[in-house]
């Protein structure tokens, strides 16, 4: 059985743990309207729908002519030519 001492204890750590989920999340918001973010991510996703590359986690691994004629990181006449 447990005395009241762990009762009180174990009310407290849950009470600031709960503190701390509610100020992570007002964080969260307090970040997210930064002016900048959404131009930002607007940008970063661009970059990502108009990149030539698969979306594959093998991405790494290709042979940088594998997939497309056009490569964004390696010019034509290089070595892989």
């Amino acid at each position: 059985m447990k005395n009241d001492r762990q009762y009180r204890d174990s009310l407290r750590f849950v009470f600031m743990g709960f503190i701390g989920i509610a100020v992570t999340c007002v964080l969260v918001l307090i970040i997210t309207t930064i002016p900048g973010c959404k131009e930002f991510n607007n940008r970063v996703e661009e970059g990502i729908k108009n990149d030539p590359r698969p979306a594959t986690p093998l991405i790494n691994y290709a042979y940088p002519g594998s997939y497309m004629d056009v490569d964004t990181l390696v010019q034509k006449d290089t070595i892989w030519e």
